[in-house]
């Protein structure tokens, strides 16, 4: 029996994306999602429950998950996936202020206005680390992807020399643009 198993999955969900893997050798695994929405939320609550009691994530966490952007069929079940779990490495896209309240406007106008299941979308993009603080795990990395050559527009700190940019999160941990 090979010491080595992995395994990766596009999850059937129609129209959106939730993929999933996992690597495992030995007694270490590694277990990662990459986005996790879509328009059908009937399909993608299905497909949510079933990695969840496959993966067994409640009891293990999450290793790894990838925000690609906040469309909302890319991150509307996001909420449902990390009930309860905790995650130790965040990679999301860096946006400025202006740049999320676009979205949040685009979101609101392709939605024809306000609607609940929009909720948690909305928030997670007008604000990613209060949104999903609480499934931070103690010591999580936090990583924000992005090439944006403007000056951050929210409190942070900008290392002039490096261009590295860090944001205060709950608790003094700080998350990096890469």
């Amino acid at each position: 029996m090979s010491e080595f198993h992995q395994q990766f999955t596009i999850h059937p969900i129609g129209q959106g994306l939730f993929y999933s893997g996992f690597l495992k050798l030995r007694d270490s695994r590694f277990d990662f999602v990459f986005d996790c929405g879509s328009k059908n939320p009937s399909d993608l609550s299905r497909e949510i429950a079933r990695y969840r009691s496959e993966r067994q994530i409640d009891q293990h966490g999450l290793d790894l998950l990838v925000i690609s952007h906040f469309d909302n069929d890319h991150v509307s079940g996001i909420d449902e996936l990390l009930k309860g779990v905790k995650v130790r490495r965040l990679v999301l896209p860096f946006l400025n202020y202006r740049e999320r309240l676009f979205l949040v406007a685009r979101t609101l106008l392709a939605g024809r206005g306000y609607k609940p299941a929009l909720d948690f979308t909305l928030r997670l993009t007008i604000d990613p680390l209060s949104t999903l603080g609480d499934n931070l795990d103690g010591d999580a990395q936090v990583f924000f992807v992005g090439d944006d050559p403007e000056p951050i527009l929210e409190p942070g700190i900008q290392d002039q020399k490096s261009g590295r940019r860090d944001h205060q999160k709950s608790g003094g941990e700080t998350g990096s643009v890469l």
